[in-house]
Order: C-alpha cells, then structure tokens, then sequence
C-alpha cells in the first residue's frame, strides 16, 4: 500500500509563498517551471563585495584538488556562494548554508552539499555521487551520475545522460534544521522526482535520467561507503555525526515505480502539522507502506468541495476529519 500526501505542481513562487505564509488563495498547478531557461545563478557576491566584508575568495572554493578529503563545517560558508571546481577523485563536504554553489569540470567525486537557498549548478561533471539539499538543481553537459536529492523546485536536466536520481539521504549533523530554515526550505516540499529534461530523448528512445528508489543496491553501497570514508577522516573533529542519517527530511519514493501498491490520500489540517512526522514512522512500522510525495499547499473553495464536500469517499468515514486529517483510499 503507496502513502501520498497530497500533491501539488505548484511553480517556485508558490511554494516560497507557501512556506513564508502567504495570503494567496489560489495554486498553480503547471506542469512545467516557468521559464526554464531564464537560470540565475542566486545572489553571486562580486570580488570587491568579498574583500569589502573582509572575506577570503579562496575560502569558498575547492578548485584543482585531487584525492583529498575537504570539509567545510557549520558556521564557514555562512550563505556564501560557494564553488568547485576541476578537482579529481576527492570526498567534498559542504555542511553549511550556502546562498549557491556551483560544481564545474569534475570527476570521479563524491560531493555533499547542505541547505542551499538558491540553486546548485553542475555542468561537464562526470562519474560523481552527490547529495545535496537545494531551492533547486540545475545540470547541463554532465553524464554518469548519481544524485540523492531534496529540491524544492523541479530539478532541471540539459546535455545530461545517465544521471540516477534517488530521494536525500544524508547524516545528522548540528545545525542542520536551523540551514534549512535560513535557506527557507520546508522539508514537506521535495520534488527530486519531478524532473525537467530540456532536451528529451525521440519517441521510443529511454528517458535521460532514471528514478531510483532509497533501498535500491546502487544507492545503499554509496550511502554507506561515503559516510564511512568520512567518519574515519577529519570529520570526526568538526562536531558532525555521520553515525546516524538525517531524518529531517521525509524519505519518499517520488515518481519512482512501487509495483503492487495502491495510492492513499493523507490530509493533515494546520492544526495539526504537529503530528505529520508521527505518521512516518508509524507508517514504516506496519511494513510495505511507502510515502510517496508530500506537500505542503493551501487549497482552494474548489479543491476543498472536490475533496471534502463532493466526494463519494467521504461518506464511508465514521468520523469526522476536523480533528487531525483524513484518509482518502483510491481517490488519487
């Protein structure tokens, strides 16, 4: 049986309104970003803004460096732009808020990225693992990757091949709830699956891209390697716990195929947000649930008569749904 919280297209604005608590009533529901092709690369700080704060450049960036394990711990990027760029075989940690970062011209990496409020450019990157925490991701000329990633906005693909997505998994570390707040991220709005191909295969031809779920062998042999490599380094000495995985994030299976499963509605009310990330581990416990996407939206007079007023499940409810949500079986 497939968990699913309640579904939304939204574009970038409405999910920014959203989480900032904004009095617009209506949702967008395209199916495509808005304006794709218009990247900005965030609030880049110019080289004169950099030395006028007293900063160092080569303080934010990782360039040229081979078989080297670097770390940036809490508190050293400070919503700084960050940069990687041509390094070769290394482990890369980014355990800060970052305003964007960019990865150019690398092979052979395994690069974490923390809470970024603005995008993650990868281009002409190959043969790397990453995880990362973003606004959103942006990739062009890259082949041969694999991504564990939160997005809240549709992640963007162009002259990319063989790229396997999969949703976050990352370590716990200190501070990192308070980075996502700052970059203003809500955890209940990942769309890692949602993936915009600029440049999508002929008719007949397979997708660019492959959607993986958590458990899949691929993605556990990495988790695990990664994490090890870095807990037996000088990671040990930045107050950062790669024993245990973050469970900040929820751990959806997106788009990804779940054979034999049937969909469910779950509408938690505002009331009681409190008790959404109850539901997860209660949902792991009963074995073969799987949360599939969640969102977090308001709906409008239409949306709420579709669901709770004009829907023939509703009458099958024994009790009523003001107190904490709803369930909704086959209704999606």
């Amino acid at each position: 049986m497939g968990g699913n919280c309640l579904k939304s297209r939204g574009k970038k604005k409405d999910d920014e309104n959203l989480y900032e608590g904004s009095k617009d009533q209506s949702l967008n529901l395209s199916s495509k970003p808005e304006n794709p092709k218009a990247a900005v690369k965030g609030n880049q700080p110019k080289s004169w803004e950099i030395r006028k704060a007293g900063l160092k450049r080569e303080d934010f960036e990782f360039v040229l460096r081979e078989n080297e394990t670097l770390i940036k711990p809490p508190g050293s990027i400070n919503g700084q732009r960050f940069v990687i760029d041509s390094c070769k075989n290394c482990n890369i940690f980014l355990a800060d808020f970052c305003d964007s970062v960019e990865v150019d011209d690398c092979v052979g990496c395994s690069i974490f990225v923390g809470p970024c409020s603005s995008s993650v450019f990868v281009r002409n990157v190959k043969e790397c693992n990453i995880v990362m925490i973003a606004q959103q991701l942006r990739t062009r000329d890259c082949k041969n990757l694999l991504v564990l990633l939160y997005s809240q906005t549709f992640p963007v693909i162009e002259l990319t091949d063989e790229i396997k997505f999969a949703c976050y998994q990352g370590p716990n570390y200190e501070g990192l709830e308070e980075q996502m707040a700052r970059a203003k991220l809500n955890i209940w709005n990942n769309k890692w699956s949602e993936i915009y191909d600029f440049n999508p295969p002929a008719p007949n031809a397979p997708r660019h891209y492959s959607l993986y779920p958590s458990d899949a062998p691929e993605v556990y042999v990495f988790v695990q390697d990664f994490f090890h490599r870095l807990e037996h380094s000088d990671f040990a000495n930045q107050r950062l716990d790669v024993a245990t995985f973050c469970d900040t994030i929820p751990l959806t299976t997106g788009l990804a195929p779940v054979p034999g499963t049937e969909n469910i509605l779950v509408v938690i009310l505002p009331s009681s947000v409190m008790y959404a990330k109850d539901l997860i581990p209660s949902f792991a416990r009963q074995g073969g649930v799987y949360l599939k996407r969640t969102r977090v939206m308001k709906l409008s007079k239409d949306q709420i008569s579709n669901l709770f007023l004009n829907n023939p499940h509703m009458k099958s409810l024994s009790t009523p749904f003001a107190d904490r949500g709803l369930f909704l079986r086959d209704y999606l």
